[in-house]
């Protein structure tokens, strides 16, 4: 999205997007990139990150072996709702 300044990893397929990661130097509003990528034929879009703010947005967590191995101190857990970007697992 090179008027925004923004970097957008996605795949569509058919009636579904697969959604990687977003770049920016800036603040973006998720439904403004949604909007964007998505047509009237998309049904489902997966996030494979939490975004930062969900407003206006109904999101569906899973859970997955996939990614990131985090290894926390005593009782302290990490929340199971909380995923990073496929782009920044090493």
């Amino acid at each position: 999205m090179e008027n925004e300044n923004v970097i957008v990893i996605y795949q569509k397929e058919d009636n579904h997007i697969e959604l990687f990661d977003v770049v920016s130097l800036n603040e973006m509003n998720m439904k403004d990139i949604l909007d964007k990528i998505a047509d009237e034929d998309t049904e489902k879009v997966t996030l494979h990150f939490t975004p930062d703010a969900t407003d206006h947005i109904v999101l569906k967590s899973t859970i997955t072996n996939e990614g990131l191995f985090v290894r926390t101190p005593g009782d302290h857990l990490y929340p199971v709702q909380v995923k990073h970007p496929i782009t920044s697992i090493a």
